[in-house]
Parts: C-alpha cells; sequence; structure tokens
C-alpha cells in the first residue's frame, strides 16, 4: 500500500481563477480505517478482513465516496465491499473535530440498492435537496449508472434515466450552482493507451481525463 493513502484530511480553496491553490486545514487523520473495523454496527460486513485485500480484488476495502451532509456531517461511500449486492455508506458524524485530532464519531451504516454496485461519487445538491449517486463495479469493469436519493436511510435511490457512460469510467463529480441543476462528471482515463502506453504511465503533461455534463 502506498504511504499517503487511508489518510483523511481536509482542504481549503483560497484564490481564484488560475490563482487557485489548495491549503491543509488541520492535520491528516491515519486511524479512519481502523475505526470503521471496530464499528460494533458493522462487525457483520468484516471490514478488517476487507481492509487487507487490495481494494479493487473481490470483497477488497474501497473507499471512493464522500458527500457533506446539510447539518455538517459526512457520508462515506464504500466501492467496496458490497455486501449481499448493497453499497455501504458511513455517516462521519464530527468531522471537524477528526482534522483537529479528535477520533471519530461514526453513525449507523446505510445499505442502498445501487444494482449491486458501489459507490464510486456522492454529492449532496442543495438545489434538490437530494444525493446525486454515481454507482459502479467493485471490480475494474461493468457498467455505471446515476441515481437520486433522498438521504433517508430506508428510501430506495432512484435511477436517473436517459444518460449513458458507455466508454467512460465516471469516477467524481461535481454540482454546478444556477436554476438548473447540472453536474461536470469526471472519467478516470488512467488506463486508457495511448501509443504503447497506458495514460497515467504518460509524462505529466500529456496525460488527460474526459468530462460530461448532465442537466438534471
Amino acid at each position: 500500500m502506498r504511504s499517503g493513502r487511508r489518510r483523511f484530511f481536509a482542504t481549503q480553496i483560497n484564490g481564484a481563477g488560475e490563482a487557485v491553490e489548495l491549503s491543509v486545514v488541520g492535520k491528516p487523520y491515519r486511524k479512519l480505517v481502523r475505526d470503521l473495523t471496530r464499528l460494533p454496527a458493522l462487525k457483520a460486513y468484516k471490514l478488517g478482513d476487507a481492509a487487507k485485500i487490495p481494494p479493487k480484488e473481490p470483497g477488497g476495502l474501497n473507499i471512493e465516496g464522500l458527500a457533506a451532509t446539510p447539518d455538517g456531517r459526512l457520508l462515506i461511500g464504500l466501492r467496496g465491499p458490497i455486501p449481499d449486492g448493497k453499497a455501504l455508506l458511513i455517516p462521519l458524524n464530527n468531522p471537524q473535530e477528526v482534522v483537529a485530532g479528535k477520533s471519530a464519531r461514526l453513525g449507523a451504516p446505510i445499505l442502498l440498492a445501487l444494482g449491486g454496485r458501489g459507490v464510486r461519487s456522492i454529492d449532496y445538491v442543495p438545489a434538490l435537496g437530494q444525493y446525486i449517486i454515481m454507482a459502479g463495479a467493485a471490480g475494474v469493469s461493468g457498467q455505471f449508472q446515476m441515481y437520486r436519493w433522498s438521504g433517508v436511510a430506508d428510501d430506495d435511490p432512484v435511477v436517473v434515466n436517459g444518460e449513458s457512460f458507455s466508454g467512460l469510467q465516471p469516477e467524481a463529480m461535481i454540482a454546478y450552482p444556477g436554476s438548473q441543476v447540472r453536474m461536470l462528471v469526471f472519467s478516470d482515463d488512467g488506463t486508457r493507451e495511448k501509443g504503447s502506453l497506458m495514460c497515467k504511465d504518460l509524462p505529466v503533461g500529456q496525460r488527460r481525463f474526459r468530462t460530461l455534463w448532465i442537466t438534471l
């Protein structure tokens, strides 16, 4: 495992335009995975065992989604594992305290039916009063699907119809403010081949990713 992984950290955006910079807020927290494995409500999902498996292998622990809630918490979305075909969301109730050095307080897990997929990205959209979820397979293949979700644990997510992600690897998205709700979806093209090399192995200046605008 790379030394810089499995760290929870916060950043602040400074400046504007081409002068934008990121600065670290507080200190990175290195015990989140440990906290997940010790939460009694998650015991049945054996995340301690999952954490020992490479993240893209079957059953491996892979955190990819993170969304701020209206009340100041965070929802942690797992790409894997996908217990009984359901995606796992885990509330982090004190994110500001965590980057200030305190231990994480985790809430009860939420299971979502995303067609056997895990969470690749999740974002709360104030204009909708809902979350938008990009769902995908735990492994390296499989189809992607976008969902709306109310944020209520017992409510089922609803498929956003009419969107095709054929040829893309959607891994992140962001909601833009305005009268229309527009999502900018980012495709991870690191494994796309260019010549004899994959994109992620090209010189930094030649690496690329694709984006897709979606109006909801």
